[in-house]
């Protein structure tokens, strides 16, 4: 399968623009940009849908370990929650590896419709919501 898609450094600074910009408006709504970013690369890049949502992906792993580097010296890092995301991140990536790599194109723009669905509507539901213990509380092991 020949990839119509010419590599240009024009291409590489709009995609890195918009991930900026998915990323930016992912923060500020609490979300993943991936939400934005999977559509932007399949509609307006050219990308095909396994392709877009694999580079999400990829860029969530490369932005969490810059941040994580960045506050390592500061003890904001729990460890212990850490390695445990991180096993279930890896376990979860092959299995979904496997999913992507079984399903059809046209299954896979339906569940990613359906999830960014349920996020726009958790999003809206949670509007007057924050995610902030009061200081008396005890966060648990994994804090």
């Amino acid at each position: 399968m020949e990839n119509p898609l010419l590599i240009t450094p024009l291409t590489v600074a709009v995609v890195m623009a918009a991930g900026a910009v998915a990323g930016g408006l992912g923060a500020l709504l609490g979300i993943g940009g991936g939400v934005f970013l999977v559509p932007f690369l399949n509609s307006v890049i050219g990308l095909p849908i396994k392709v877009a949502v694999a580079t999400s992906l990829m860029t969530v792993i490369a932005t969490s370990s810059v941040v994580s580097v960045s506050t390592v010296g500061r003890n904001l890092i729990n460890l212990r929650l850490g390695m445990l995301l991180e096993v279930a991140s890896a376990a979860g990536g092959v299995a979904a590896g496997l999913t992507f790599h079984a399903l059809s194109d046209e299954t896979l723009f339906l569940w990613f419709a359906l999830v960014t669905g349920v996020i726009a509507v958790m999003v809206v539901s949670r509007l007057d919501h924050r995610n902030i213990l009061p200081a008396t509380v005890d966060p648990g092991r994994l804090g």
